[in-house]
């Protein structure tokens, strides 16, 4: 179990969402090691298709924690 003691991992999700709130595609949900991680974006939809240039916001949750971050499709 992801989380459990003496693991080294934590249950994690990291999703992409346009500003009006809509899930654009979740890029990572399962078991995240803990500490430093990289979650990379290639700029397209749960559909395979590239979405739009404009602000995204990047919502990533591992454990207890949880942040939200603004990013920029060009």
């Amino acid at each position: 179990m992801a989380g459990a003691a003496g693991d080294r991992s934590l249950a994690a999700e990291a999703a992409i969402y346009d500003l009006g709130g809509r899930l654009v595609r979740t890029v990572h949900r399962g078991p995240i090691a803990r500490g430093l991680t990289t979650v990379s974006w290639d700029g397209r939809s749960e559909g395979g298709d590239p979405v739009p240039s404009g602000v995204y916001l990047l919502h990533f949750s591992a454990g207890p924690n949880n942040t939200t971050a603004r990013i920029v499709r060009r």
